[in-house]
Parts: C-alpha cells; structure tokens; sequence
C-alpha cells in the first residue's frame, strides 16, 4: 500500500465516523441538554422522555428506508442526505418554542440516526478491500463513543455560557463544515448498475441478517438501560451529579479504544457467533456487578462502567463487520437497516420498563437483573445461531 493509499484511507475512515458522530449527536445532545429542555420548553418529565424515545423510534423506522435509499442513489448521495437531516434536525431544536416542534426536531435527527450505519457500512464494502475493512469499521463505530464525550464535554459549558439554542447553532455550523471537507473525500460515483445487484439473497445471507438482529434487538434492550440510568443510579448510592455522571464519560472513553480494536481483529475473524456470545455475556456478568454496589461496595459502579464499556460497546462493530462480510454489496444498506431498526427496537422499549419497576419496588435490583437476563438472551441467540447451522463461518 503506497503512502498516498494510506492517507486516503485514513482520511475516508475519519469522514465516516463524522457521519456516524452526525447520525448520533441528536440522541446524545438530547439527554446532555435536558435540564435547559424542560425549563424553556415547559416540559414535564414524562414528555421529555417520549422527546428522548423519539430519536430512536424514527431512526428504527428510518434505518431500512435509508438502507434502501443508499443501495438506490449511491453511498456519496445518501452521504449529503444523512448530514442535511442531521443539521435539520439540530436548527429545528435550535428554534423550538414548543413540544411538537422539538418532536418535529428531533424526528429529523432520527432519520440521520437511522442512515448511519447503512450508509457508511454501503462506502466501506464499495471502496475498500476485504483486509482493510475492519480497521476503517473500527474507525467509525467509534463515531458515536465520540459523539457522547464530546457532547458531554463542550455543550453544557457552551449551554452555561452562550444558550443552550446557541451552542446547537455552533455545533450545526461546525459539523456542516466537517461535512463539507468529508465528501470530497469520497469517490463521485453514482449507484451500482442493476446488473451488479447479484441474485436474490441466499440462505446464508438471510439466515446472517435474522440472527444478528434479534442478537441486536437484545443487546439493544440491555444497553439502554444501562445509558439511562447508571448515572442517576450511581447518584442513589450517595456520589453528587457532577460525580455520577462522569460513570457515562468512563464508557465512552474506555468505549473508544475498545471499539477500534475490536474492529482491527474482527477482520481477522473466520467466525463471528463465538466472539458477539462472549461480549454479550460478559454485559451480563458486569450489570450484576452494578447491582452488587448497592450492598456496601458503591465502587464497584466504575468498576462495571469499565467492564461494560469493553463488553458491551464493541459488539456493534463487529456485528456491522459480519454484516459487510457475509452480504451481497448491493443489499448491504437494507441489511444494516433491519439490524439497526432491532437495535433501536430495543433502545426504545427498555428504560420505560426500567424506570417503572424502579419506581415500584424502590430500588433497582429487578431492573438491573432483567436488563442481566437481556444480555443471557443476546448470548444464548448468538450461541444459537452458531450451533443451528454454520452462516457463522466466512465461506
């Protein structure tokens, strides 16, 4: 690989995860901005938490559609689609004066939510050989674990010193201009050619796609739960705000790392069942960890951040390099949509049951140990699918 290939791609994997931290920013800027949310738009509780489901709702919807979309007009196209919805989405919540235009807002920012992992999975399987795909999937699955420290950081201090409306105008015009320099990185080519799209998905594939997703559906349930409510948790075992929520900063950080490494030896991988049931029980060992810090070690809350961040976090990147692996190019925008619309699914259903069986028993230990059970689920799907038949094994 000559030095100009190199640069080039290192530059297309940092103009991928820029649409992945665009497809992902409104979710996190949602929950980072919620305070500012509920005093100027008049919000109780319960309509900011129907706000927060929405960006996952529409972007479950969306992922098929705009996996559709990318295998239609072409991953360069898709591309400019999924930041203008994105910067929609960020300028409609910058001007909100009500509940059903912040919804509107953050539908917006949904539809980009949705075409993130379509799209870019579309660019990496189009210009990148097999050997150099898991490195740059690593790359940009890490987009999102940016997107949350860098959410988490810059927008309550831009919010405190110049308007929460304003600091999401800054972050719009910021983003557009990464957005800007990041297509010119990639090729002006349009769709494939019809003649390209293959023939009707085999088995293998089909079977690929189903088992991934309900895999997906399940780390979804669990993960969420996790997001939601670890902070707010940590705070109920006695640490002040500022403290507890540096518990969802500690995965994003340990995340980052663990994110691309997964991807560098994901490529490696002949099977991909053994290593998606091994990060999904070890999810499930660390939240009974997190239950275990309510009964007198509270520090083993950062202890299961830690463990989580490495369990948990990387499975997307390598679930998304099975995907690239073992599907027809011309259909890997829809596959990648069904995965993530499981995905989602599960972001959207979890913490309304986990919040309410807090609310009902007082404390958190059935909620932490039916989001533990989520994660055995996800095992025993991913286990299942490797002993049922062998779509786990690259031909």
């Amino acid at each position: 690989m000559t030095a100009q290939s190199r640069q080039w791609r290192r530059s297309f994997g940092v103009a991928l995860a820029l649409a992945m931290v665009a497809s992902t920013l409104t979710q996190f800027a949602v929950s980072t901005l919620s305070p500012f949310l509920i005093r100027d738009l008049g919000l109780s509780r319960a309509r900011f938490g129907v706000l927060a489901a929405t960006v996952f709702f529409v972007g479950g919807i969306a992922a098929p559609l705009m996996g559709a979309l990318v295998d239609r007009i072409g991953g360069r196209r898709a591309f400019i689609v999924l930041f203008a919805s994105a910067a929609l989405g960020w300028v409609g919540m910058a001007v909100s004066t009500s509940f059903a235009w912040a919804m509107l807002a953050v539908a917006c920012g949904g539809v980009a939510a949705g075409g993130g992992n379509p799209v870019t999975n579309h660019l990496v399987m189009r210009y990148l050989p097999r050997g150099e795909q898991g490195a740059v999937m690593g790359v940009k699955q890490a987009g999102p674990q940016a997107a949350a420290i860098a959410t988490g950081l810059a927008l309550p201090f831009g919010a405190a010193r110049i308007g929460w409306r304003w600091a999401l105008a800054v972050t719009t015009v910021l983003v557009l201009l990464a957005a800007y320099k990041s297509v010119r990185v990639l090729p002006r080519s349009g769709p494939l050619p019809r003649r390209q799209h293959g023939n009707r998905p085999g088995e293998v594939e089909r079977s690929t796609v189903r088992w991934i997703t309900a895999h997906a559906f399940f780390m979804g349930v669990g993960i969420s739960s996790v997001w939601s409510y670890v902070p707010l948790y940590a705070f109920e075992l006695g640490f002040n705000e500022r403290v507890a929520g540096t518990t969802i900063l500690c995965i994003g950080l340990v995340g980052l790392p663990a994110l691309v490494y997964s991807g560098r030896v994901a490529e490696r991988w002949r099977r991909f069942s053994g290593p998606l049931t091994a990060f999904a029980a070890g999810s499930a060992v660390c939240v009974v960890v997190m239950e275990l810090a309510a009964h007198g070690a509270s520090w083993l809350v950062w202890l299961a951040s830690i463990g989580f961040a490495v369990t948990a976090v990387p499975w997307h990147v390598v679930g998304m390099v099975a995907i690239i692996r073992q599907v027809n190019l011309a259909r890997a925008g829809r596959a990648s949509g069904i995965v993530l619309m499981g995905f989602n699914a599960g972001l959207v259903a979890s913490p309304i049951v986990f919040g309410w069986t807090v609310d009902h028993t007082g404390g958190y230990a059935i909620g932490w140990l039916a989001t533990s059970a989520a994660f055995v689920v996800a095992a025993a799907v991913s286990w299942a699918w490797r002993v049922t038949n062998h779509s786990g094994a690259l031909p």
